[in-house]
């Protein structure tokens, strides 16, 4: 079956949860600090680091897209995870439009996020370009928060259910915190 993302030569690695006592700009840095000590471990090709792994479940909120009416309740839900900007590429998700996640998406720029393909069909007309677009989480006066830069491949979450179509999902930089 095709999950969406490449299962040869991945590893997934849980670490437990840090102290609430960190900042954001120290998370960030530790962040970074894991990703390049992982990378030098002999025969490790590539790093990505993600709230949730493919094997696990994720957060679901209610989506709001600017300049959209709310969706019915059912309707308006996607899920989403929080990853670092080689977790797309290195777990093999493909971009189908617009760019992945970068380093420069960091704590002092804009929030943005990358989109699934349901996604895009869930929350724009075929007649739309979603790139560009801007949406939020659970309030409509959120709903300008994050500026979609790319649409990648839909991928399967393991809990989700691996023999239902993908949910609609959305992925935000690990280094940018929206309040």
């Amino acid at each position: 079956q095709d999950f969406g993302y490449h299962l040869q030569g991945r590893v997934a690695v849980d670490l437990n949860r840090l102290p609430a006592t960190y900042t954001p700009q120290q998370l960030s840095g530790l962040y970074r600090d894991v990703e390049r000590r992982l990378v030098r471990v002999p025969g490790v090709q590539g790093v990505g680091l993600a709230l949730y792994n493919p094997l696990a479940s994720n957060w679901t909120d209610t989506i709001l897209v600017a300049g959209h009416l709310p969706k019915a309740s059912g309707e308006s839900e996607a899920s989403w995870d929080r990853v670092s900007a080689g977790y797309l590429q290195n777990l093999g998700v493909p971009i189908v439009r617009g760019r992945g996640l970068t380093a420069a998406d960091n704590e002092t720029t804009a929030p943005v996020a990358v989109v699934n393909e349901a996604f895009v069909k869930r929350f724009f007309r075929d007649d739309e370009d979603p790139l560009g677009q801007h949406f939020g989480l659970e309030r409509l006066e959120q709903a300008g928060t994050f500026r979609i830069v790319g649409i990648v491949r839909d991928a399967k979450f393991a809990r989700s259910g691996l023999s239902t179509p993908a949910r609609p999902m959305f992925y935000v930089p690990l280094a940018q915190r929206v309040d």
